[in-house]
């Protein structure tokens, strides 16, 4: 019975888990195209796009850094 309880429990916690993991790991960037400024997925992204990214978010590709502040790797 306790040992149910606890299981239950686990896996209340681990769904819960996955479920914060899923909002951080966003499928869109914000992009620079045609002198806009638009959401895109991450598969979208082409050569010579101009990505702006903020803190917490991931580099989707392998890009070269225009600008930054405060950056830190």
């Amino acid at each position: 019975m306790i040992n149910t309880v606890i299981g239950i429990l686990q896996e209340i916690q681990a769904k819960r888990t996955v479920d914060k993991l899923t909002l951080i790991t966003q499928p869109y960037v914000r992009v620079l195209r045609d002198d806009k400024l638009e959401k895109q997925e991450y598969t979208k992204i082409v050569l010579d796009d101009v990505l702006f990214l903020e803190s917490g978010d991931q580099i989707p590709a392998d890009c070269k850094i225009v600008e930054n502040q405060n950056l830190e790797v």
